[in-house]
């Protein structure tokens, strides 16, 4: 229960690292097991990883993923590690190759979800082991806005594609579990039910708005969150996805 308590419910990401620590190799082959050995669809393990603790890699990396705005992730440069997970299907292709069968699932939309799936399992892996030997994470989506430049600049083969990135480092502040959303939006029981959410979006805007310390008013998540989505972004990803050897019918 105290592990539950400390790593899981008090889990919060972290930004702001000490960038003069680097990870030992036995905490991080650790937390590489711990990876590997989370669930994978039919045991297929559908996913990879690449370890980035370069000062190079990780600034290209800082560079490749800072948006427009010209305002990059810090936490990237200052981080240990940086994991960057893969969607792996060139391993299941040599395993094709290996038994003289066709290649097929990664012409359907299934073979999108299997990878997806492997790689969030394997993240949160990640996450947890990490946390629970007194390191700090954050989770990096930004590594889809540049998908050409990581699929050059690490070789990446056909049947692979970089879907999520993981900062790890030694924390230099907490600040704790971050407010969600009432429970009952979330946990839905027999079917499901989504009562008086107006009412759960007004106190998660509050709440944030408590947690963060700030006077941007009471609907700055939900301002923040509807905006994000208000239209799409990264559009090119089904063509480099295709690119890639993914042609999804």
């Amino acid at each position: 229960m105290d592990m539950i308590e400390n790593v899981l419910l008090q889990r919060s990401s972290v930004r702001s690292y000490d960038n003069t620590k680097k990870i030992p190799q036995k905490d991080m082959d650790t937390i590489l097991r711990a990876i590997q050995q989370s669930p994978t669809y039919i045991s297929g393990q559908q996913y990879s990883v690449i370890v980035i603790d370069d000062e190079q890699k990780k600034k290209d990396m800082f560079e490749w993923t800072t948006g427009r705005s010209g305002e990059g992730q810090q936490h990237i440069l200052d981080c240990s590690a940086f994991l960057l997970f893969l969607i792996d299907f060139n391993k299941i292709s040599r395993i094709s190759a290996y038994e003289n069968m066709p290649l097929e699932i990664t012409n359907y939309m299934e073979g999108l979800f299997i990878g997806t799936v492997d790689v969030g399992i394997g993240a949160e892996a990640a996450t947890v082991c990490a946390e629970s030997l007194g390191y700090g994470t954050v989770a990096i989506g930004a590594v889809r806005r540049c998908v050409k430049e990581i699929i050059q600049g690490y070789n990446l083969p056909k049947y692979t594609f970089p879907l999520l990135g993981l900062c790890i480092g030694y924390p230099k502040e907490h600040l704790g579990p971050k407010p969600r959303l009432a429970m009952n939006t979330f946990a839905h029981y027999n079917e499901y039910k989504l009562h008086d959410f107006e009412k759960a979006i007004e106190e998660e805007n509050k709440a944030i708005s408590v947690y963060y310390g700030n006077d941007e008013g009471d609907q700055a998540w939900s301002r923040f969150v509807a905006s994000f989505y208000e239209k799409g972004y990264w559009k090119n990803l089904s063509s480099l996805y295709k690119e890639q050897g993914f042609d999804i019918k």
